[in-house]
């Protein structure tokens, strides 16, 4: 926040987040010990099956969300509030806002925060795995109405949908075995013993099992954040096999 409208800074926010990245990317150790003395090292000896740097990616995310939305808010506030004016008054609101409203809407500039931004940044539901929410859409819900997009019946079908999901998933698992090659390096034995034309047949069965378990966390965790009345767009909507080509693939799993 300290940089304002000034022109550097969103150059200055991007080049953090993927700063922090790179840091991930090439391996460097973060210690919390090393900016909050003997509570960070406390800290950092707890034993825990998940370390808090891997979800250092969206965590950069939210943070370039942050310092962005802020940015607009100070730079293009004029302009934004003639296409959506400001929520102040939630009491009075006879409608819910769409995502894109809430994403694009700014806020008041008391909402931006470092406790907002720290609630965006750890918030529980989607600290673990995406899909990722900006700071504005987010901070709409707290302030202004729950959600209200995926609610009663809808929301009950989600959940079923998902716990399908979630069975066929324990079902292929120990059928097709996918995982299980991959860790043995047992694929190395495709044309040296085992017919090389199963080889593609192989592929094809581990992509659709490694989408089959993404599907599961990230539904999972956007259940969760709408359960919490927190809207976040789905981010798998189509079937890996339901797809033409690589372009597609992607668009569809965001």
């Amino acid at each position: 926040k300290i940089g304002g409208s000034s022109s550097w800074m969103p150059a200055a926010t991007w080049a953090y987040g993927l700063g922090l990245i790179a840091l991930k990317l090439f391996g460097v150790e973060l210690q919390l010990g090393r900016f909050l003395g003997a509570v960070g090292r406390s800290l950092d000896a707890i034993p825990r099956s998940y370390d808090w740097r891997q979800s250092l990616s969206f965590v950069s995310l939210r943070l370039i969300s942050f310092n962005m939305d802020y940015f607009w808010a100070l730079k293009d506030t004029g302009d934004i509030e003639a296409q959506f004016p400001p929520m102040q008054d939630p009491v009075n609101l006879a409608e819910a806002k769409p995502y894109k409203i809430r994403e694009r809407q700014p806020r008041p500039l008391e909402d931006y925060s470092l406790a907002n931004n720290i609630a965006h940044v750890l918030y529980s539901p989607l600290w673990l795995a995406g899909p990722t929410i900006s700071f504005n859409a987010f901070i709409s819900h707290l302030r202004d109405r729950s959600q209200e997009a995926v609610t009663g019946w809808r929301l009950l079908a989600y959940a079923l949908r998902l716990a399908m999901c979630l069975a066929i998933l324990e079902l292929v698992l120990p059928v097709l075995l996918s995982c299980g090659i991959v860790r043995s390096h047992m694929y190395e034995h495709f044309g040296q013993g085992w017919p090389a034309h199963l080889l593609p047949y192989y592929a094809m069965f581990l992509l659709i099992v490694i989408w089959l378990k993404f599907l599961c966390i990230w539904r999972f965790a956007r259940l969760w954040a709408l359960c919490d009345g927190v809207e976040v767009l789905e981010n798998m909507e189509r079937c890996v096999c339901n797809n033409y080509s690589i372009t597609s693939f992607w668009r569809g799993w965001q």
